[in-house]
């Protein structure tokens, strides 16, 4: 129970964190569409490769791992796209 406890808070602080960062926006118009699938297929892989934790080690660790690879991809990709809108800004 503590396991889902932690997942749950480590989900929600991620997200607060990138909502706090200058707002998510899922499929902005500006990007082609490479751009749009790519900024959504890597934390989803992340999320999906973390559960494979779940084979050798149980769920509870498929979930902490899932969590976490999630979480850490979704904040990987904010930085890069917060990077590029910055970079055409100043151009």
């Amino acid at each position: 129970m503590s396991a889902a406890i932690l997942t749950t808070v480590l989900f929600l602080a991620v997200h607060v964190v990138a909502v706090r960062s200058g707002g998510v926006v899922a499929w902005p118009a500006s990007l082609p569409p490479k751009v749009r699938h790519l900024s959504q297929l890597i934390p989803l892989a992340a999320y999906g490769t973390g559960w494979l934790a779940a084979i050798p080690a149980g769920r509870t660790a498929g979930a902490v791992t899932s969590a976490v690879l999630g979480g850490a991809a979704l904040w990987a990709v904010s930085v890069w796209r917060n990077a590029a809108v910055s970079d055409r800004r100043s151009a």
